[in-house]
């Protein structure tokens, strides 16, 4: 949804954005915002966890400082799995420490990666992660944005000509990533959603999507929207199906 801010301990200022909205699937010009955040002395810190596995991301080129990122989106790992990265130079205190891999005698706060340690890693869920990994590299980040924008396009356009339909999601060039929300006028974004999954089977998400601030401005508040999220294994057939049943439920209103 949007930027906060915050101090750092340093005198710096923290601002931190999503690369990929969640909510309408607005890509944001990183390069450009972390250029501008540098020059007022501020740190970036970046999500990708809409992004990661689907959006190209030049972390060096453009600057970020921080970035982290979820394992169970479009990087295809398990729930419970994701990861960040914090460029050289940048001290982050942890909240918690204690003994650790390399010296359990202590509790104590050491400079260096072991701070970070501070329970059993998840084993099995990163080697699904790295399985996941494993099918984008394979594939490419840049093959999988290209078809996923097309569909994602498609879809957008495909709503938009249904009267009763609104989209929030109407980018129509490269700011556009896989995530397409909407209203049908009359139903709430649950009830569509039900309809969907019980009658269609098709499932789609439906609320605030964990990003209350951006109904503001949308204007969706307090039910939220209807999201349809797009992978590289949603196929063209699957996109027609939704738009056919959207349409039905359209017709239904009538």
């Amino acid at each position: 949804g949007g930027t906060g801010e915050a101090g750092t301990g340093t005198g710096e200022a923290l601002l931190i954005l999503p690369h990929c909205s969640n909510v309408t699937g607005e890509i944001h010009d990183i390069r450009q915002i972390c250029h501008e955040a540098h020059r007022q002395g501020r740190l970036v810190m970046v999500d990708a966890a809409q992004s990661a596995g689907c959006i190209p991301i030049d972390v060096d080129g453009w600057g970020i400082d921080i970035l982290v990122f979820t394992g169970h989106k479009a990087l295809f790992g398990p729930t419970g799995t994701g990861g960040y990265y914090v460029r050289r130079g940048i001290d982050l205190r942890p909240t918690q420490w204690g003994g650790t891999g390399r010296d359990s005698s202590v509790i104590r706060y050491d400079d260096g990666n072991w701070e970070y340690e501070v329970g059993t890693q998840n084993a099995v869920g990163l080697a699904g992660l790295r399985a996941g990994v494993d099918y984008v590299l394979e594939r490419g980040v840049e093959n999988i944005f290209r078809r996923l924008q097309t569909e994602t396009l498609w879809l957008i356009h495909a709503l938009q000509k249904m009267p009763r339909v609104r989209v929030y999601s109407a980018r129509d060039d490269a700011a556009q990533g896989p995530v397409v929300s909407f209203n049908i006028e009359g139903l709430r974004p649950a009830d569509v959603g039900y309809i969907l999954q019980n009658s269609y089977g098709i499932t789609v998400r439906t609320g605030l999507h964990c990003a209350p601030l951006i109904h503001e401005d949308l204007g969706t508040l307090p039910d939220g929207t209807v999201r349809a999220s797009l992978s590289d294994f949603t196929t063209h057939e699957d996109l027609v199906a939704l738009a056919e049943a959207v349409s039905d439920i359209c017709q239904s209103l009538k």
